[in-house]
């Protein structure tokens, strides 16, 4: 109900004031009766749009960490492609196992095979233009290079790359979460 209060000097009568001209009554008069404490709606606005607010502020604020969050991945993504794109193609008889491979295991086929020597492990990356990464490593001896290569395929075959950019997805949208990023 003081909530509701304003002080406001009385005009009191000449009783209400010392004879000397001294200190004046103070009362408390309610503002209007739309505010005064009998209201609830008025009470129980404040808080509703108080918590509409931090809702608003929460959802914007996690909306622009996800773009920038989206936007830094896709940043990092479209570099290692394009340095893939840009490393040296492997030799015919590489390619020609490759497709080997890809007709036996009935996938489809990985028509860009790349080598390097920065990236220690062979991977596999693209949805729609896969592009196999060989290291170097795995050249020198058949038997191996025809593993690595199976492996590979295999992941092709099974379709993990469209998991692999549904974890992102995850990641992605739900990065505040531990349980996603264990799992990715």
């Amino acid at each position: 109900m003081l909530a509701a209060m304003h002080p406001v000097l009385s005009a009191g009568s000449a009783a209400d004031r010392s004879p000397a001209g001294g200190p004046v009554k103070l009362t408390l008069v309610p503002l209007d009766s739309s505010h005064s404490a009998a209201s609830p709606s008025a009470a129980a606005a404040t808080p509703v749009l108080s918590r509409q607010w931090m809702l608003k502020a929460l959802v914007g604020a996690y909306v622009t960490l996800l773009i920038w969050i989206c936007a830094a991945r896709a940043r990092a993504y479209v570099r290692v492609v394009r340095n893939c794109r840009h490393l040296p193609r492997a030799e015919h008889r590489i390619e020609q196992l490759v497709a080997g491979v890809c007709r036996r295991l009935g996938a489809r086929p990985v028509r860009d095979v790349r080598v390097s020597e920065a990236y220690p492990a062979p991977f596999i990356l693209g949805l729609f233009r896969p592009v196999m990464v060989l290291s170097t490593r795995q050249l020198d001896d058949v038997s191996e290079l025809e593993a690595v290569v199976l492996h590979e395929v295999a992941h092709l075959r099974r379709g993990d790359l469209w998991v692999r950019w549904l974890q992102w997805l995850a990641g992605t949208l739900l990065f505040f979460w531990p349980v996603v990023a264990w799992v990715n």
